[in-house]
């Protein structure tokens, strides 16, 4: 039997009349799959245990409750197996609305669970985006063997960063990075990948191996995000010197935590991240926004791609053939520098 803990946040303001509509759909369905549990309701947020079969607990956490448009921040806080009885075996599902209790205890613990779940929404920005979905697919991220896994690996950093840190003042710097790191989360969820680390002006990211044409793609619409925010700047804005440069590789690479008792890090190793960190460095001096290695290259369209010769790469015995995309026009960072450099001297 599995036992799953989950809090979330009500989409709008809910009636009374609906949390007992909701309360008395949920008892029904329970009672039918055998499922016991109840659900709590304060001031906008729910909490809720479910107890029962394990298959049938995952289907109705990843196919109902994960899509139900009511509540979003939908947040796993833990999943448990036990041998023994339900727990809350006389109740396929109680409703336990502490908004319409007056007693002293139902106000302590609505405070005491807002603080928890205020606490846990602040500490999930903090926390790598791969940890966070380990940790709301009910999974305990700390328990997850080292495991090898074939993975396309992404690199993009902001171009001339040192410099501009050095031209602009804090606070700008700041709201650009994040918006370069808004646009980048942005395009890499949307093709299924997924962000592992963020350093400063560097993102990590990574896709599963079969999904090369997506990978290239959401690094094409980074760039073209990065172009049309330009555009809207002004002259004497920062964000008019955001550019970008996008390396890619594909290997297997060992996935898994790190660390010691008291710090850990979930992150990829291996060939292919070093690979696509090296690539993108060479982004400047082939003047290409977006270059990617040759496995990569061979699962797209041929037409669309451009050979851009073999280079000598740090860490590599041979010359390792890249590439780009031809729709993809070249980039004169060594121009953009030059303006920085102007601009340094005023």
């Amino acid at each position: 039997m599995k036992r799953l803990r989950y809090i979330s946040r009500a989409s709008k303001g809910l009636t009374k009349k609906e949390m007992q509509q909701i309360a008395l759909t949920s008892s029904k369905r329970n009672k039918e799959k055998g499922l016991t549990g109840f659900l709590v309701h304060f001031s906008g947020l729910f909490f809720q245990i479910l107890e029962g079969n394990d298959a049938i607990i995952d289907r109705l956490y990843f196919d109902k409750i994960l899509k139900d448009p009511r509540h979003y921040d939908i947040v796993c806080l833990g999943v448990e197996y036990i041998e023994k009885e339900s727990q809350f075996a006389d109740w396929s599902m109680k409703l336990i609305d502490i908004d319409d209790q007056t007693e002293i205890i139902p106000s302590v613990l609505q405070e005491v669970l807002l603080t928890l779940f205020t606490s846990q929404n602040i500490l999930s920005q903090y926390t790598q985006p791969s940890v966070l979905n380990i940790f709301k697919s009910g999974i305990d991220p700390t328990t997850i063997t080292s495991h090898k896994e074939n993975r396309i690996i992404m690199f993009a950093d902001i171009a001339n960063f040192t410099k501009l840190t050095e031209l602009f003042p804090p606070h700008k710097v700041i709201r650009m990075v994040n918006q370069f790191i808004e646009f980048c989360t942005q395009r890499v969820v949307e093709y299924g990948g997924e962000i592992n680390k963020i350093m400063g002006d560097n993102i990590m990211a990574y896709f599963d191996h079969t999904k090369s044409q997506q990978a290239v793609e959401a690094g094409l619409n980074i760039l073209n995000d990065l172009e049309s925010y330009r555009e809207q700047q002004s002259d004497d804005s920062i964000s008019q010197y955001l550019y970008t440069g996008i390396g890619l590789a594909k290997g297997w690479v060992i996935e898994g935590n790190i660390g010691s008792q008291s710090k850990k890090d979930y992150t990829l190793m291996g060939n292919a991240v070093n690979l696509a960190s090296r690539i993108e460095g060479m982004t400047r001096s082939l003047q290409r926004p977006i270059v990617f290695s040759e496995n990569i290259a061979k699962q797209l369209q041929h037409s669309s791609i451009e050979y851009l010769g073999a280079h000598l790469i740090k860490g590599k015995l041979k010359a390792v053939p890249l590439y780009s995309v031809k729709q993809c026009p070249p980039c004169s960072y060594d121009v953009i520098t030059q303006s920085l450099n102007h601009l340094q001297q005023l």
